[in-house]
């Protein structure tokens, strides 16, 4: 029996060796040292790829705890601002019911800028000018009526200037 050409032929176990080193992985190749590398290789790969999951998933964690803090922030600040309206717009009125009383203190003789002790308080009333035409009416009104009390025409005058004040 003779030896055919194509099995002895050093080139083509070159050749052949080459194809083998190339083909696909095959359990009867597993115990060779390049598949051997070649799946540490891989397997080296796919734990960086899990460790590198992992990593990104603690980092999305991470984004999801921040972004609902970041809303939590968000609302209360929104509420903070529509309190301070609401607050800006009560010193607003206070403001001018302070103006509006002032002004009052000041057409009845008072001093807007005058400062009040513990439970004093200021019950503002006519001013003091006032006051005295009221007294001198007063006055004037009673002489007339000592002087007029035999005479019906001044009576009658006088009851409708009291009816007059007390309206």
């Amino acid at each position: 029996m003779a030896a055919s050409p194509i099995k002895s032929s050093p080139t083509h176990l070159a050749s052949h060796d080459v194809v083998m080193e190339e083909a696909p992985n095959t359990d009867a190749h597993r115990g060779s040292p390049l598949s051997h590398n070649t799946e540490d290789t891989y397997r080296e790969k796919f734990e960086n790829l899990k460790i590198l999951v992992q990593q990104q998933q603690k980092e999305l964690q991470s984004h999801k705890i921040r972004n609902e803090g970041i809303s939590t922030i968000t609302a209360c600040l929104q509420e903070e601002r529509q309190e301070n309206a609401q607050l800006r717009s009560k010193v607003n009125k206070l403001e001018q019911s302070v103006t509006t009383l002032q002004g009052r203190l000041t057409a009845t003789g008072h001093s807007p800028h005058s400062s009040l002790e513990n439970g004093e308080t200021v019950l503002p009333g006519p001013s003091k000018q006032l006051m005295d035409n009221l007294v001198r009416e007063n006055t004037r009104l009673r002489q007339s009526l000592r002087q007029a009390s035999g005479d019906p025409a001044q009576m009658e005058h006088l009851e409708k200037v009291c009816i007059l004040l007390h309206a």
